[in-house]
């Protein structure tokens, strides 16, 4: 059972590596799942159906302390859709 407030959160194997489909297909039991590695407008329709929640940053950044409006935008467009 999962503690209110608590979403348990898997990622790849580093930043910017995206975790395997697979992994997230055996995790997608559980009622919530976040994931933080690897997510960018192009990749994140495969991992919708198998998580609640996204923390992405350089899959949307032009520089490591930037986010690029235009992914930003393309990103939010593409996990709604």
């Amino acid at each position: 059972i999962l503690a209110k407030g608590r979403i348990p959160t898997t990622s790849g194997s580093g930043t910017g590596h995206a975790a395997p489909l697979e992994k997230l297909i055996q995790l997608s039991e559980l009622p919530r799942l976040a994931l933080a590695s690897g997510l960018t407008p192009e990749n994140i329709y495969m991992f919708k159906p198998y998580i609640t929640h996204a923390l992405v940053a350089t899959g949307i950044s032009d520089s490591f302390y930037t986010f690029d409006p235009v992914k930003v935008k393309d990103f939010v467009q593409a996990a709604r859709g």
